[in-house]
């Protein structure tokens, strides 16, 4: 099989939705795609940029949660004054 004939059949495509439904992050570059590249090295890629994303939005949620926790102890403090 040369590399620009591969496609993904049914049972490729039921095992990724099958993945996305359980909350996985799937992503699948074809070799046709990706004639230059080693498939180690795009998936290390794609691994580096998934951890700089989910690091990103967990540090966002931090940082809205503790703004959130400040806020009310502010507001805490103006209605019961010590």
């Amino acid at each position: 099989m040369e590399l620009n004939e591969y496609h993904l059949d049914q049972e490729d495509i039921d095992a990724l939705r099958k993945l996305r439904g359980r909350g996985c992050a799937v992503t699948v570059f074809l070799p046709q795609e990706m004639p230059a590249s080693a498939s180690d090295d795009v998936e290390d890629a794609m691994c580096e940029g998934g951890w700089d994303q989910i690091n990103f939005d967990n540090e966002r949620i931090d940082h809205e949660h503790n703004s959130t926790q400040a806020s009310a102890a502010s507001i805490q403090q103006r209605h019961d004054p010590a």
